[in-house]
């Protein structure tokens, strides 16, 4: 299997992933004490944003030429550690 398409397919099973986790996030918010279930939202409206905004990226990636891609993986890694943090911060903020 080419690099890219690898590569594509790894995130998009990693989206997948932590796109079926969200709706258990929002039912934690929802469930919370009001202090807690407001910045908790927040939280996850953040998360939600980010991802949507990820998913946008890799598709810009699996768009790309085989020339552009590499580029673009290097913005999409940089964001796609941004946003594993942002889920990892999230996630542990839930326990």
């Amino acid at each position: 299997m080419p690099e890219k398409q690898a590569y594509i397919q790894k995130h998009e099973a990693q989206m997948g992933k932590w796109e079926a986790k969200l709706d258990e996030l929002k039912a934690t918010a929802a469930e919370a004490s009001a202090d807690f279930r407001i910045e908790y939202q927040k939280q996850v409206e953040n998360l939600q944003s980010k991802m949507s905004a990820q998913r946008e990226k890799l598709r810009e990636v699996s768009q790309a030429g085989e020339d552009a891609w590499e580029e673009l993986k290097k913005g999409f890694d940089t964001t796609w550690k941004d946003l594993e943090a942002t889920w990892d911060r999230v996630v542990s903020t839930a326990k």
